[in-house]
């Protein structure tokens, strides 16, 4: 009953009465059929005569399995599936966001590991006492912003991870279908 038929991105629902759809001239036509909570349905029909073509549609309910695989590919497309736009946005900007922390974090952990060993090698190999004292105070400063980063690489991979499968199981549980 809450179906929409469409040409060519064009709406035929006021055109069609008593399930049937008139006036429809010769030629090939390509109809989309959609329902909310329905998998969409293309009908291609070619008219050559003036009889009538019965054409007899069942549209396939969407499913919550469907949800949950598609949010397994990527999060938040189960719901985007599922009709739930605004949780989709969400699901998948979370994952974004926490994948482009992550990286960030991740990139600041090698070069501080990188200026950590350049500083421990300047240090080592110093001789006077301000060149020891500068190395060190420096070697040290890499370290501490290396653990930092490190820190931040596992909160934001849980994140990253946790969001995947919080949206998987969403998509699953709770997507309405």
């Amino acid at each position: 009953d809450d179906c929409t038929v469409m040409e060519n991105k064009r709406n035929l629902m006021e055109q069609i009465k008593d399930n049937t759809l008139s006036d429809v001239p010769f030629g090939y036509h390509n109809y989309l059929i959609t329902a909310k909570k329905y998998e969409a349905l293309k009908v291609d029909i070619n008219i050559q005569n003036t009889e009538n073509i019965y054409q007899n549609i069942s549209l396939v309910r969407k499913s919550p399995q469907k949800a949950f695989r598609k949010s397994l590919i990527f999060p938040g497309r189960g719901q985007s599936y599922a009709e739930n736009k605004g949780k989709g946005l969400l699901m998948t900007g979370l994952h974004l966001g926490a994948g482009l922390l992550l990286y960030s974090n991740y990139t600041k952990y090698n070069n501080s590991i990188a200026l950590k060993d350049e500083y421990y090698q300047k240090y080592q190999n110093a001789t006077d006492l301000t060149s020891i004292a500068t190395n060190h105070t420096e070697y040290e400063t890499h370290v501490k912003a290396a653990n930092d980063a490190s820190g931040m690489v596992i909160t934001f991979g849980a994140t990253f991870a946790i969001n995947w499968i919080y949206s998987a199981v969403d998509a699953l549980l709770f997507s309405g279908l």
